[in-house]
């Protein structure tokens, strides 16, 4: 008798080629959330940690006045900066800068407090800064004496977070102008 020698596979076969397909796609998927959830919180712990030690330095009446974030030629960076007034102009000098990383995909904006007003960091060109997020403190309180959002934005103190997004993961720091303190959301 002949017996026919397909080389097909079982029933069987497939079940268990599928089963471990759709294991290893949940991994990936699940490492895929992981990381972007983990980039998210390390640049919300950074600029958090950032903020609170320069917000202690000004009230310790340290040569700081404030912080600022910004994107330039593809990374994130935090510094703390002083102010200098010069024949009525006030100017910014970088007093510790600190490198968050590169985007990949993370979004930093400010908002109001309700939500509205929502602004999102750009990559600056060339040697100035066009879109960034200034916090002045007060150096006898610590509250917040200024809260610039771009150099077209006047001091805003509606503006109260700093959100940190990639995809459908996000932090938040909320900030009360009137203590300076903030807190991780």
């Amino acid at each position: 008798m002949y017996k026919n020698k397909n080389g097909g596979f079982s029933l069987l076969e497939l079940i268990v080629v599928i089963a471990i397909m759709a294991v290893l796609g949940g991994i990936v998927i699940g490492n895929s959330n992981y990381s972007k959830s983990a980039q998210v919180k390390k640049y919300t712990e950074l600029t958090d940690g950032f903020m609170r030690k320069a917000r202690t330095e000004i009230m310790s009446k340290s040569t700081v006045s404030g912080v600022c974030l910004y994107e330039k030629e593809g990374c994130y960076y935090i510094e703390s900066y002083k102010e200098k007034e010069n024949g009525g102009t006030v100017t910014f000098e970088t007093v510790k800068r600190e490198k968050l990383g590169k985007p990949h995909g993370v979004e930093i904006s400010a908002a109001k407090q309700d939500g509205t007003g929502e602004k999102t960091l750009r990559d600056n060109a060339g040697d100035s800064l066009s879109t960034f997020i200034r916090i002045g403190y007060d150096r006898s309180t610590g509250a917040v004496s200024k809260f610039c959002v771009n150099t077209e934005d006047t001091s805003d103190l509606t503006y109260t977070k700093i959100t940190f997004k990639k995809g459908e993961n996000s932090k938040c720091i909320e900030i009360n102008p009137a203590t300076g303190k903030h807190q991780q959301k």
